[in-house]
């Protein structure tokens, strides 16, 4: 599994991914990419969330001049908490750092992590949690990426906003020896990442953004009708809340004891004994869930995820 460098519990630093976030290795000259969506589904009496999660318009790799290697085929489906693999072919068995992620038409696509494994079996990737400090819309992925922890991503949302990236995915795979660049703007350009407005590839973003822009960005968005609950230590309602990036479900932090209201940015405490006023009734929420009947506090939610410690 490849070293990426990420933001793992809010902390810039260098750890290793699981094994089912990195593709296999292919035949030559043959390279796999794999791009990861975020927000899955936990099993539940009603069986998984089946709501989709997008569709990618295409994923095209390039060599380390920015040359055409190779592209996937169009309108690719990925399944909530789901990846996908594209098996590209290419004339020259030249390595391709540079990875485009176009978003479908119309589409929103909340990306995990996306990675490569070359014909000689070196691997590459890159995860979600760079969105919020490149001042891209975000959201807590809820699947797992590190190897020794129970430690979950971030997710990037492509959408009208962001159509395209572009990602040099050796910039975000040290070598042995290398520390991480505190400074993320060493993280974007050329060199880097890089973000567009449209899935064409055109109207690039500059990066990272300024705080106007960001909070013009994720006011844009119309809001989602689910309610994450989460137990997992690294999931904060509070800094979801405050961000002004971030997007996505309502989001319950069981650790943390509090709800915060996507719609409203409103920060709750979680109904717990005695305390029964001006608090979220998390129980009665998850029973009214598909049904959707409202909670005590007026909200109606069409599904529940959780997210627990046992799985993602």
């Amino acid at each position: 599994m490849p070293d990426v460098i990420g933001f793992i519990s809010g902390v810039l630093g260098i750890y290793s991914f699981v094994a089912t976030l990195v593709p296999p290795q292919p035949e030559s000259p043959f390279a796999t990419v794999r791009v990861g969506v975020g927000l899955s589904g936990t099993p539940g009496e009603d069986g998984p969330l089946d709501d989709p999660q997008g569709t990618i318009k295409s994923i095209r790799i390039y060599n380390n001049n920015q040359a055409f290697l190779s592209a996937s085929s169009d309108n690719i489906f990925i399944e909530d908490g789901g990846y996908t693999d594209a098996v590209l072919d290419q004339v020259t068995t030249q390595q391709a750092p540079f990875v485009q992620i176009r978003n479908g038409d119309g589409e929103k696509t909340c990306i995990a992590s996306v990675s490569v494994t070359f014909a000689d079996g070196q691997q590459r990737g890159w995860d979600g949690t760079w969105a919020q400090r490149f001042g891209i819309t975000w959201y807590y992925s809820g699947v797992l990426v590190t190897e020794a922890s129970q430690n979950t991503g971030e997710c990037l949302w492509l959408d009208a906003d962001v159509g395209t990236i572009f990602i040099f995915m050796p910039r975000f795979s040290p070598v042995e020896g290398e520390k991480p660049d505190e400074d993320v703007r060493t993280y974007v350009g050329t060199r880097g990442f890089r973000a567009y407005n449209f899935n064409d590839a055109t109207g690039e973003i500059a990066l990272p953004r300024s705080l106007d822009t960001k909070k013009r960005a994720a006011a844009a968005k119309e809001p989602d009708s689910r309610l994450v609950v989460s137990d997992r230590p690294g999931h904060s309602a509070v800094k979801l809340c405050d961000s002004d990036t971030s997007w996505g479900p309502s989001f319950v932090s069981l650790a943390e004891g509090m709800f915060c209201n996507m719609e409203t940015r409103e920060l709750l405490p979680l109904c717990v004994g005695e305390l029964t006023e001006g608090c979220f009734d998390v129980e009665n929420a998850k029973a009214a869930s598909g049904q959707r009947a409202r909670s005590v506090e007026g909200t109606g939610y069409s599904h529940v995820i959780e997210w627990t410690t046992d799985n993602s």
